[in-house]
């Protein structure tokens, strides 16, 4: 299943050591999240498509092959993401 930001390349961070800072403009909400959200968030919000797991475990790993481990965390990760209402599940 596919992903999109909510904020549509919108969404301003600040990063530091292992912490984010997100301020989602559509919402007016401030997150503070941990360097795994963060990264996924962030390289989500970038790009102009929707993801699937599969793409953003790739872009997270430089573009290596994923294990099956690494799309299950990023899958994770993006069920953590959905309840902040931060992404959303495109249907295809």
């Amino acid at each position: 299943m596919p992903w999109k930001s909510t904020a549509a390349g919108q969404l301003q961070i600040r990063h530091w050591a292992e912490s984010w800072l997100v301020f989602h403009p559509p919402s007016g909400s401030v997150h503070l999240l941990d360097e795994l959200v963060g990264q996924v968030l962030s390289e989500l919000d970038r790009l102009p498509e929707p993801a699937d797991t599969d793409r953003l475990a790739r872009l997270l790993l430089d573009g290596e092959e994923p294990e099956p481990q690494d799309q299950a965390t990023v899958l994770e990760v993006m069920e953590v993401l959905k309840g902040l209402r931060l992404v959303d599940e495109v249907p295809v």
